[in-house]
């Protein structure tokens, strides 16, 4: 059973997060994730835009499942009806974050741990399907902590028979490679080629934008 804790309003949930934080570990379309002051995230839903319409009593959190490439909350911090909310394990470090790889480059990932963790996810992927868990829009919520690939913000995975989520690795591969298309499009201006398999792919990106330690040149 979903564990929920009910708020009175928006704004209590946003004071409750940030009273909780000890910094900001992303911002995204559905809100504010902070690391709190106990190692654990508050994800702030609040001033999102809550393009999804969730409802509480149907998301998976780790009471009901646990995967450790998939994040599932642990609670939800729900207003009336709609969740606003949740806690989760943290990622404390994203090395594939979209601002620290426009603005650096990417000679700090180190590709072969790189492709483990994705072999690692691949796997889990199947597990998930094996036990009716379908994934839900993984790219742009997928980050790499230099060891391991973690899929966040998984309130929209569902559970379905075992043939509907068959798709799952397809959409790790998707994801894995979602994490460089926009840096070499904006950074670079050129787009890569999405068909190859991963591990092609991460050679070329690792082959054509590493700089030996010179920040990358950043188009107007």
């Amino acid at each position: 059973m979903n564990k929920i804790v009910k708020f009175d309003s928006e704004q209590a949930v946003n004071a409750y997060c940030k009273k909780k934080a000890i910094r900001e570990l992303g911002t995204g379309s559905e809100g504010t994730c902070y690391l709190g002051k106990d190692g654990i995230a508050y994800k702030d839903m609040s001033e999102g835009y809550r393009s999804e319409q969730y409802i509480p009593e149907d998301i998976i959190t780790t009471a009901d499942y646990q995967n450790k490439s998939f994040l599932f909350p642990h609670v939800l911090f729900v207003v009336g009806d709609e969740l606003m909310g949740y806690t989760s394990d943290a990622v404390k470090h994203n090395q594939t974050s979209y601002k620290y790889l426009f603005d650096n480059g990417i000679d700090h990932i180190d590709f072969d741990k790189l492709y483990a963790a994705y072999e690692v996810m691949y796997e889990d992927a199947i597990k998930l399907a094996e036990d009716g868990i379908c994934i839900y829009d993984l790219p742009y919520n997928i980050v790499f902590d230099g060891e391991r690939l973690y899929g966040i913000d998984t309130c929209g995975y569902y559970r379905a028979p075992v043939m509907e989520c068959l798709n799952n690795p397809n959409y790790v591969d998707h994801a894995v490679k979602r994490l460089f298309t926009d840096y070499a499009e904006y950074v670079h201006d050129e787009k890569l080629d999405i068909r190859l398999d991963v591990k092609t792919f991460l050679d070329v990106v690792k082959s054509r934008y590493s700089t030996g330690g010179k920040k990358p040149y950043i188009k107007q």
